[in-house]
């Protein structure tokens, strides 16, 4: 599931799906990090060089699923996340 350089946070769940397009299980490349209390479902691929998390707030009596923060192209985004070795 996980490979070398891959940082789970506290409460991190990740779960299979077993029916529709996306069944089975996630994949997990190198120098990850997962922030706490991520929801990682599906038959979904978390590639190489990867941070995942949510820092912003979600006001009252809101719904958040999915993505809803764009996904954004960084240079190094574990830097300080994820010692290399």
């Amino acid at each position: 599931m996980a490979s070398k350089n891959c940082n789970l946070s506290h409460g991190v769940t990740i779960d299979q799906t077993n029916r529709g397009k996306r069944k089975g299980t996630l994949t997990i490349g190198d120098c990850v990090w997962i922030g706490p209390n991520a929801v990682l479902v599906r038959k979904i691929i978390v590639d190489n060089n990867v941070l995942i998390g949510v820092n912003f707030d979600f006001p009252m009596n809101s719904v958040a699923i999915g993505n809803p923060e764009p996904i954004t192209a960084r240079e190094n985004p574990v830097e300080g996340y994820i010692n290399r070795v």
